[in-house]
């Protein structure tokens, strides 16, 4: 399945037989013939919707061919007593990512945006977590763009230093168990991604 976010309302993508889960929402029989960002967008009907295909792959194509595509990676920290990095930007709670380079891989440019944001070296990869979809406006076009994410462990304590120039005033600290506190103020694919990496907590060490 897969789950494209619009400001704060999502659509879930995925076969016929997963609509049944989700029979208390809006659910859409595949996308409009007539396929613009408008109608797209339109399928955003409430707070989450469903859209029924047989071909996640093939839709997903159909879509990156509409929109302007835009490849990015980021991940979670988590230090060795559990507690996982945040960053703070426009007001909001967000997890460190960016923009993949030319000829760069996802766990690559995750690790170097982690590093530029907020100052954390020593970097340990542990594992994938689910990548998420995001549109939004950007000048006259509609952007798709997709975010690689990873769940990484950083043993070392080192001294935090936010992206002044990314505007990110704040980076921090937050133990797992305190993260709803972040989540209530933050946008609804990064809750989606911290929700994932929270399952795979505690760490063994």
């Amino acid at each position: 399945m897969i789950t494209l976010h619009y400001n704060q309302f999502a659509l879930q993508i995925g076969n016929p037989e997963e609509s049944a889960a989700f029979s208390d929402r809006p659910v859409h029989d595949g996308i409009p013939a007539e396929v613009t960002p408008a109608s797209v967008l339109s399928l955003f009907s409430s707070p989450a919707s469903f859209v029924k295909t047989d071909d996640c792959s093939e839709l997903m194509d159909k879509l990156k061919a509409l929109f302007l595509s835009i490849q990015a990676a980021g991940g979670v920290v988590v230090d060795s007593a559990n507690n996982l990095l945040f960053i703070h930007r426009f007001g909001k709670w967000d997890l460190p990512k960016g923009k993949m380079e030319e000829n760069e891989q996802p766990l690559e440019t995750a690790m170097r945006e982690i590093q530029e944001e907020t100052g954390v070296v020593g970097l340990q990869y542990i594992d994938i977590l689910p990548t998420s979809w995001h549109i939004y406006p950007m000048g006259d076009a509609w952007v798709l763009k997709e975010t690689h994410w990873f769940l990484f462990s950083c043993e070392q304590d080192v001294v935090l230093k936010p992206q002044i120039e990314e505007s990110i005033d704040r980076v921090q600290w937050i133990a797992s168990s305190d993260v709803s506190v972040p989540l209530t103020n933050t946008y609804e694919n990064i809750r989606m991604v911290v929700q994932q990496a929270l399952l795979r907590l505690p760490l063994s060490r």
